[in-house]
């Protein structure tokens, strides 16, 4: 039996990108080999799972969250218990809260990025901030315990190189599996979203967080606003309070109140009538380690603009206008072009529609597999 933890749906993570992973892999792997998965779920749950996964629950208990800095101590013994109990050959954390090894369990875990190690100061965090003290430490604990594992999966072969560079894995203990895409819901007909109500808008996406570099992206537009009066910045995410006043204070110094929108966390239905109805998706990314809305945009038939680095340039390949996300102009000279040039639009509206065709759940689920056959063909007596 092959256990997979679930429990990031049930917690804050179902609003961001591991969630999505984790319940699209989920729901595709119960479609490939439905006699083989099982699911570790939380009964006290901040949000109900899909039908489908919670009645193939391996094991389901009571795990607190609160105060929620000892999250990271009631999970590591919750996932204990449960591979104590349900027994499972191998075990599929799916998420950097849960990765634990029990002896005569296979341990895979994803990984999904290394940023917080490749972002944080290299001086450790004061005890007089313990907030920012437990986070180091917390990073610090993960990504020593993922080097135990016995295999990895990146997200990606920047991730991967990371982990090799930076954690000294062997690279044949890291398979690289991209995360895929419902294509049908992406190209399915969306109406207008209520907001912007302006035709002509560019989508940002994502918290507001270092490495998404939104700093840069609202200087680019303020440029571009000067020469497009129509245009538009509409940003969807969910913020911190202390994030959306600092918008809220720059907007007003700049005067581009009534030209950028700050939405917050939206519903799917409107997210996808967002994206599909924007001038194009800006997300010139310091770091990432997919950059999943770039092929959701795509999918959508949304031309792209995103970072010539990394995973996002990995991703996007030529389906994409990349620019240096660390030059501002050239950030804003993206965004002119897009919105100036109709045959560059269209360009990349068509290129971006085929390179979304090349990522699918159902891959990811026939990849996900191999890697556990694979490894579980080598525990197995030769003979037997």
């Amino acid at each position: 039996m092959i256990l997979i933890d679930a429990t990031p749906l049930q917690s804050e993570h179902r609003f961001r990108g591991v969630g999505t992973y984790v319940l699209a892999l989920s729901q595709a792997l119960i479609g490939r080999a439905p006699e083989r998965i099982q699911f570790v779920l939380a009964q006290n749950t901040l949000a109900p799972v899909a039908p489908a996964i919670a009645a193939k629950a391996g094991y389901r208990a009571y795990r607190p969250h609160k105060p929620a800095q000892l999250y990271w101590l009631y999970n590591e013994l919750f996932l204990r218990r449960a591979l104590w109990c349900a027994k499972p050959q191998l075990f599929h954390a799916t998420d950097f809260n849960g990765v634990v090894r029990v002896p005569g369990v296979i341990t895979v875990a994803t990984l999904h990025d290394l940023t917080p190690l490749k972002e944080h100061s290299p001086q450790p965090a004061s005890f007089s901030r313990p907030s920012e003290f437990f986070s180091q430490w917390r990073w610090r604990v993960y990504f020593r315990k993922i080097r135990f594992t016995h295999h990895l999966i990146a997200i990606s072969h920047q991730v991967k190189a990371d982990a090799v560079t930076r954690l000294n894995i062997p690279p044949e203990r890291i398979s690289v599996i991209y995360p895929g895409i419902d294509l049908a819901k992406f190209q399915k007909p969306w109406p207008q979203p209520p907001a912007p109500s302006q035709p002509r808008y560019f989508l940002a996406i994502g918290p507001r967080e270092p490495h998404k570099n939104f700093d840069r992206l609202l200087e680019a537009f303020r440029m571009v606003s000067r020469q497009i009066p129509d245009l538009h910045l509409a940003i969807a995410g969910r913020w911190q309070p202390a994030d959306v006043r600092w918008l809220t204070q720059v907007l007003g110094q700049w005067r581009l109140q009534d030209r950028v929108s700050y939405l917050g966390y939206v519903s799917e239905p409107v997210f996808l009538a967002l994206l599909q109805h924007a001038m194009a998706l800006v997300y010139p990314s310091l770091e990432e380690g997919f950059g999943l809305p770039i092929v959701e945009a795509m999918a959508a038939g949304t031309p792209v603009l995103t970072s010539n680095v990394g995973a996002p340039k990995e991703v996007a390949g030529s389906a994409a206008l990349l620019v240096n996300p660390t030059d501002t102009p050239a950030i804003a000279d993206g965004m002119r072009q897009l919105a100036t040039l109709p045959r560059l639009e269209r360009h990349y509206r068509a290129r971006g529609l085929a390179r979304s065709q090349q990522f699918s759940w159902s891959a990811v689920a026939d990849q996900t597999l191999a890697v556990y056959d694979a490894l579980l063909a080598e525990r197995t007596p030769k003979g037997s």
